[in-house]
């Protein structure tokens, strides 16, 4: 196929905006209708202009789909190249060609990849219910079923910048008032992968949504019309707003590390350590860590992170991370005593965080024993570890405040204050409205 000069280009643009036909457009210019659809997407400026590759071409056996069904049969030893030549009618040598990474390599979606991952919605939203609208859905849609659920990813020559914003940002405490803060959020969410697949109050987890056909499309379309960006963090908040899932918290760094700075004192205990929001809060304040959880993979996302900080070159406080359940070894002194306790304990089933038996709900599976035998000795035990005038901050659900409250006082604890911790709301429509959820951090003092 011949190249277009950028005149021709131009010329041809103006009369898409203008509503004429693309068969009419081809047909002035001597080129097929797919690539005035191109040019209307911005696919085309002024290079070379290649047939449909991969399964866009008509005349192709194959899609991309069944050529990744190939080479899993192929690597698994399941059958032989010869079978699958004669199962899709195509010659041997092309399934050897596919196996090697030379034929089929890369999708039509990965060589369209920059047209929209690069495109600001807002400046350049595609008419509703339009041809582009629906194929720019069909392009989306099949770069990111190739490609796999958009994990979140960290460069490593970012954590330092990271680090050094969370430590200079200001305090997010005004009041009783924890004010919303994203500092270092992203850097401690990346290196735990399997928080998009936490349940949650028995809802879709963003990685069923996005494993679902039908309401992946539905979240791409939406986030066409009323996004802003088709990037890989695009796609995981249309998942969650417009797909239904419901995904777990982390905890947010900047405000352990506005506590820390307040309360004051050296080392921190955290006993439900969780996605390592507080782990990296207590760190960039320059206080030691000790965090427990029973979720193996947990404790090594949260390991990975300290691995990548150190090999950053930056240095940390003393930091240990442990794989119990935090009352059955807490009490005892084993770790040295404790300024800070701060943690946000398990709301019984409401999030299930890991399969594993060690689980709070999966040990006390009735909301009654749960209370009894893990969150009272918890606090019990985590009280225990503190010194004297210590401080306990617990994040907790407000129906389980006046139960707190009430152990607390039996163990020797004073009640200062109860914070709001400001949380995200999902509906736009609130948002843009100022309004607010939060759940309440009782701060309580070791009196004895």
């Amino acid at each position: 196929m011949g190249k277009l000069d950028d005149k021709s280009i131009e010329q041809m643009r103006r009369r898409l905006v203008a509503r004429e036909s693309t068969a009419s457009i081809a047909a002035d210019f001597g080129v097929s209708t797919v690539t005035v659809r191109k040019i209307r997407r911005r696919l085309v400026d002024g290079t070379p202009l290649q047939g449909q590759r991969g399964d866009k071409n008509g005349r192709s056996k194959l899609t991309y789909k069944v050529v990744k069904s190939i080479k899993d049969q192929v690597s698994s030893g399941s059958t032989t190249q010869a079978a699958l030549a004669k199962k899709f009618n195509v010659s041997r040598s092309l399934i050897s060609r596919i196996c090697k990474g030379e034929r089929w390599s890369k999708s039509d979606a990965d060589i369209n990849s920059v047209h929209f991952l690069k495109m600001d919605l807002r400046n350049h939203r595609p008419e509703r219910g339009s041809l582009e609208e629906n194929e720019l859905v069909d392009t989306v849609f099949t770069y990111y079923r190739m490609k796999g659920y958009p994990y979140r990813t960290f460069l490593p020559h970012r954590v330092g910048h990271a680090l050094k914003a969370l430590a200079a940002g200001p305090s997010v405490i005004e009041g009783r008032r924890l004010k919303l803060s994203s500092r270092g959020l992203k850097l401690a969410n990346a290196f735990h992968p399997h928080m998009d697949s936490v349940r949650c109050r028995n809802t879709r987890t963003p990685v069923e949504v996005f494993g679902d056909d039908n309401l992946l499309r539905k979240s791409i379309l939406k986030h066409i019309r009323y996004g802003h960006h088709l990037t890989p963090q695009g796609i995981r908040y249309a998942v969650y707003h417009y797909g239904g899932a419901q995904w777990a918290s982390n905890f947010r760094p900047a405000v352990v590390r506005s506590l820390v700075e307040l309360l004051g004192g050296k080392r921190v205990l955290d006993p439900c350590m969780g996605f390592g929001g507080r782990l990296l809060g207590t760190i960039s304040a320059g206080r030691d860590y000790v965090g427990i959880d029973p979720a193996k993979r947990t404790v090594d996302g949260n390991q990975r992170m300290v691995r990548t900080i150190h090999q950053a070159g930056i240095e940390t406080p003393p930091v240990l991370l442990l794989q119990e359940c935090a009352e059955d070894i807490l009490g005892r002194g084993h770790f040295g005593r404790f300024d800070l306790a701060i943690t946000s304990p398990p709301y019984f089933n409401v999030e299930i965080y890991d399969a594993s038996p060690s689980q709070s709900s999966a040990r006390y599976p009735e909301f009654g024993p749960w209370l009894n035998y893990f969150l009272k000795p918890l606090i019990a035990k985590t009280s225990a570890d503190l010194k004297l005038y210590g401080y306990m901050a617990l994040n907790i659900a407000r129906n389980l405040l006046p139960y707190v409250r009430d152990v607390g006082v039996k163990i020797g604890l004073r009640e200062v204050t109860v914070f709001d911790y400001e949380l995200y709301v999902r509906q736009v429509k609130q948002l843009k409205q100022g309004r607010t959820r939060s759940e309440p951090l009782i701060l309580m003092e070791r009196l004895r």
